[in-house]
C-alpha cells in the first residue's frame, strides 16, 4: 500500500490505515478534513522502455511549502465540487522530499539502489524529458516514480527529516544569490526574514563577507534573527513605509550608501517599500508572492507606477527568480556538508499527528523554520 498524507472529505474512512484517524484543521476560517489515507500502488518494472529513465522512490519525510496552502485551498474546492459528503474523495500534499531508492529503470545510470536523495526543483528543465520545477505535488506520497533528473543525492550526514526540508529553500535562495552576484561589503536587506526562503538566504549569506539586515511583521523572533547573525532587525507593519522606519532613517544617514541588494520572497508585500531605500545601481530579486489565493485576506495596498519610476531613477536591476538550477542545490548540498550551511527547523511530525502537522506548518505564530512529517519507523 501507499501511504500519504493529505486532505480528503469525510466519506473517506475507508482508505485510513489501522492506527490513524480522520482529522479537521482550520485555515483561512475553512475546516480541511485530512489525514493518512493508504491505497494500491503499481507495479514498477525497472526493464520496461516506460520507466527506463525513471527511478522508483520510497519516502522516508516530507514537508510542505508555503506554495501548498494556495494549493490545498484549490483542491479542497474541487473535491467540493466533485461531491463532498458522497463518494470518498483526498488529495496527497508535499513540495518537498527525502526518499531512498527502491529500482532505477534501465537507462539511469548516475543513480543506484539505496542512494539517499531529495527532490531537484530544477526550472527550467535540464532534461527534454522531465518536467520543470519541482518534480511532485504530492511529496507526501510513500512510493512514487520520477525522472532520474528530478532527484539529486544527499550526504550521509544529513538527516531525513532535515532533508525533507531542503530543496526549495535552498534551491531557490542559492539561485537568488547568485543572480544578485554578492560583492563584499555589500549591505544586503531581506524582506519577509522569517519566513522559509529568507531563512535559507540567511542563514547562505554567512559565507559572504557583507552586512545583513532583516524586515519582518513579527516581533517575536527579532532576537532569534539576531543570533543567526543579522546585523539588525526592523519590524514593519505591513501598512507602513519602510523608509519610516526609525531604524532605517539612521541606517542611512549614518551609512554612505543605503542597502545595494535586497532578497525579497512576497514582491506584493515588500516591492515597493523597498526601492525607497535602495542605493543607486542597486539590485533586487524575488521569488514569489503573498496573495495566493482569494482567501488569503490581502491587508495592504501597491502603487507599481511609483515604486517602478524609482527603479528607473535609481537604475536598479530586477531579478525574477524560480527555484534554481541543478548547479545551485548542489551549492547548497556542499555547503552544508562542510558546514557552511545551517538548516533552521522547527518541528517534526509523525503517526497519527496530521493535524498537528498542517496546524503547525500554515496557521502557527510560533514557528520559525521548517516543519516536516517522517513516516513512523524512521523516526
Amino acid at each position: 500500500m501507499n501511504r500519504q498524507v493529505a486532505i480528503c472529505n469525510d466519506a473517506i474512512q475507508q482508505y485510513i490505515p489501522d492506527n490513524h484517524t480522520l482529522q479537521h484543521f482550520s485555515l483561512h476560517a475553512t475546516t480541511v478534513p485530512c489525514g493518512m489515507v493508504a491505497t494500491p500502488f503499481k507495479a514498477f518494472d525497472p526493464q520496461s522502455d516506460r520507466y527506463a529513465d525513471y527511478v522508483l522512490l520510497k519516502k522516508k519525510a516530507f514537508s510542505c511549502n508555503y506554495r501548498d496552502k494556495s494549493i490545498l485551498l484549490d483542491r479542497l474546492e474541487r473535491l467540493e465540487e466533485l461531491g463532498l459528503k458522497s463518494q470518498p474523495k483526498f488529495y496527497a500534499l508535499g513540495s518537498e522530499f527525502s526518499a531512498e531508492i527502491i529500482s532505477t529503470g534501465k537507462n539511469v545510470k548516475t543513480l543506484s539502489e539505496g542512494d539517499r536523495v531529495i527532490g531537484n526543483g530544477n526550472y527550467p528543465s535540464e532534461h527534454p524529458d522531465a518536467r520543470p520545477g519541482l518534480p511532485s505535488n504530492n511529496g507526501s506520497k510513500e512510493f512514487e516514480v520520477l525522472h532520474y533528473s528530478k532527484v539529486i543525492k544527499i550526504p550521509d550526514t544529513m538527516p531525513w527529516d532535515v532533508a525533507a526540508c531542503f530543496t526549495i529553500g535552498a534551491q531557490t535562495s542559492y539561485s537568488m544569490i547568485r543572480k544578485l552576484q554578492i560583492q563584499p561589503g555589500d549591505k544586503v536587506l531581506v524582506t519577509s526574514a522569517t519566513s522559509n526562503t529568507s531563512l535559507f538566504a540567511i542563514n547562505a549569506l554567512k559565507k559572504f563577507n557583507v552586512e545583513v539586515y532583516a524586515v519582518t511583521t513579527r516581533d517575536t523572533f527579532e532576537n532569534r534573527l539576531l543570533d543567526m547573525g543579522v546585523r539588525d532587525v526592523f519590524v514593519v507593519k505591513p501598512e507602513t513605509p519602510l523608509i519610516e522606519h526609525p531604524k532605517i532613517i539612521q541606517n542611512i544617514k549614518s551609512s554612505q550608501r543605503p542597502f545595494s541588494a535586497v532578497i525579497d520572497p512576497f514582491f506584493d508585500i515588500y516591492f515597493e517599500k523597498v526601492v525607497d531605500v535602495m542605493g543607486m545601481g542597486a539590485r533586487y530579486t524575488t521569488c514569489g508572492l503573498y496573495h495566493q489565493h482569494l482567501k488569503m485576506k490581502k491587508d495592504y495596498d501597491n502603487n507599481l507606477s511609483t515604486a517602478l519610476a524609482k527603479v528607473l531613477l535609481m537604475n536598479i536591476t530586477i531579478f525574477g527568480n524560480c527555484l534554481g538550477s541543478t548547479q545551485d542545490l548542489q551549492n547548497a548540498l556542499d555547503d552544508y556538508q562542510n558546514g557552511v550551511l545551517q538548516v533552521t527547523m522547527d518541528e517534526t511530525f509523525s503517526g497519527d499527528e496530521v493535524e498537528a502537522f498542517f496546524d503547525r506548518t500554515f496557521n502557527s505564530k510560533a514557528r520559525f523554520g521548517k516543519v516536516s512529517f517522517t513516516y513512523n519507523q524512521y523516526v
